[in-house]
């Protein structure tokens, strides 16, 4: 009796010794390890069968078998439907699966599951998770001025689109990162302006069919100091982990202040005076004008002034000076062309 339960016992442990010791799954897993949108994947699933001979091979995504591979069978090896699973065959066996154009609804837990044959049917399996990567359109720079003055508030907005997971945003002005704590899902509207004293940044996210929309506002105060050489530079980063990183920088001009308007009246009389000044002719066309009127030498000085001081306009004084209206005859008007032509030819000779 003793030696029939020794046996049994013998038998018990043997058995399940070989069922713990026969069938070895070493690794499961998918390469790269970081799958983005329109790549192709493999997923690996390396057993040792330790002299065994499988019995099945199956593949399941989110608990639904979609491939299996059973040599015993007349078709080896079948394929069943599942939203984002794509399998190349030609280059797929009972250790590999070739994914095909990942999609968005590729990414989920798979198991791999090896069965030995009978009697025993000793089943070992492992499941890995899969994540899928959309990388984000941008970053772009909006909200900006072509130019500023000191002391202006500045508004700028870096969005970074469709992005999975979400993706990174960083400003940088003149080169030097913005440190400050970004506040998350809050506008610039939320928080008064006249606390913004150094610059700080407002994240806010967007989902949409899975994929999440990022937009960090950018608020701060100008300094004369940000100006370098009459420019403000200003830089956006968006980044996933090691796998992605671009930038956008833009430059805005400082403003010049305007010069002082001048009134019309002010600029009538300067250029009157002015014209007065530098023409050469004006008191040869006063003596002229004056002698033809027979006022001797009586006549005016080069630019005819009231008593306040303000100088005359050319429709006060006549076209040619203080002594002639502008309806002087056409005689007078021959007369004083000539003088004009015959001074001009004098004083080039002297």
């Amino acid at each position: 009796m003793a030696q029939m339960v020794f046996l049994t016992f013998f038998l018990f442990f043997g058995s399940l010794l070989k069922c713990l010791t026969s069938l070895k799954l070493s690794m499961v897993g998918v390469q790269p390890k970081k799958i983005m949108i329109g790549q192709n994947a493999k997923l690996q699933c390396l057993f040792d069968m330790e002299g065994e001979e499988i019995y099945s091979l199956k593949w399941y995504k989110n608990g639904k078998e979609f491939y299996r591979y059973m040599p015993s069978q007349e078709r080896k090896t079948t394929v069943f439907d599942v939203p984002g699973v794509i399998i190349d065959l030609q280059y797929s066996d009972n250790h590999q699966l070739h994914l095909r154009s990942v999609r968005l609804e590729t990414a989920g837990i798979y198991r791999c599951e090896v069965v030995t044959e009978a009697p025993d049917f000793n089943t070992v399996s492992k499941q890995i998770e899969v994540d899928v990567i959309s990388l984000p359109k941008g970053p772009k720079i909006s909200g900006l001025e072509a130019a500023y003055s000191p002391g202006e508030l500045v508004r700028a907005n870096c969005t970074a689109n469709e992005s999975l997971p979400p993706a990174s945003l960083i400003w940088y002005i003149n080169k030097e990162p913005v440190t400050s704590e970004s506040r998350y899902n809050r506008s610039a509207s939320h928080y008064p302006l006249s606390s913004i004293q150094q610059p700080i940044s407002y994240l806010q996210t967007f989902l949409r069919d899975n994929l999440t929309s990022s937009q960090l506002e950018l608020v701060f105060t100008l300094k004369l100091s940000h100006f370098k050489e009459g420019k403000l530079k200003l830089k956006c980063t968006a980044f996933l982990g090691e796998i992605f990183m671009r930038s956008e920088e833009v430059s805005v001009e400082q403003m010049r202040p305007k010069p002082p308007a001048i009134s019309s009246k002010e600029s009538y009389e300067s250029s009157v005076a002015d014209y007065a000044d530098i023409n050469p002719y004006a008191g040869l066309f006063e003596v002229n004008n004056n002698n033809n009127n027979g006022n001797g030498g009586s006549g005016g000085s080069k630019t005819d002034r009231t008593h306040s001081g303000a100088v005359k306009s050319p429709l006060e004084t006549g076209i040619f000076g203080s002594g002639v209206s502008n309806t002087a005859a056409p005689v007078d008007l021959v007369v004083n062309m000539i003088a004009v032509l015959l001074g001009s030819a004098l004083r080039r000779l002297v």
